[in-house]
């Protein structure tokens, strides 16, 4: 099995809403895959973190739909119709772009599930990420290896 069929099959199951029981005796050399919500208070020997990458870790805010609401701006309009002469088209509104971007993403719920996940590690952790994450921007060269 590829990491990709890992990874579509993974992707299936949580789809699907699949349940696996869980053995009661797992293997010494098993890996377990879980999220980082559901380490906490599990210690295990190495843990891996994979896709700490910008955007992934902490996730950017995402719009959905055409309609947003928020609690300090209240309901607003993702898309607006776009005149141009006799020609019309629907565009995102850069009004909406520029009151989401105002405020500062707060970022405290991540980096308190990324402790979690880190600290669950008694010997090794290992962070993995194309393109490093908000997170790991601090960190000297000593800290990290390759990333």
């Amino acid at each position: 099995m590829t990491l990709s069929d890992l990874s579509t099959l993974i992707e299936n199951d949580i789809r699907d809403k699949t349940k696996y029981p869980v053995e009661a005796s797992i293997d010494r050399d098993a890996i377990t895959i879980m999220t980082m919500h559901k380490s906490k208070g599990l210690e295990f020997p190495a843990v891996i973190i994979p896709f700490v990458d910008q955007g992934v870790m902490p996730q950017n805010p995402r719009v959905t739909g055409r309609l947003i609401y928020d609690d300090l701006y209240g309901i607003r309009c993702t898309e607006v119709v776009g005149r141009f002469g006799n020609y019309s088209k629907i565009c995102k509104s850069w009004r909406t772009g520029l009151v989401r971007a105002a405020p500062p993403v707060d970022y405290s719920e991540e980096r308190r599930v990324m402790f979690v996940a880190l600290s669950r590690a008694e010997q090794y952790a290992t962070v993995i990420g194309g393109r490093p994450s908000k997170f790991l921007a601090g960190l000297s060269n000593d800290d990290y290896s390759e990333i």
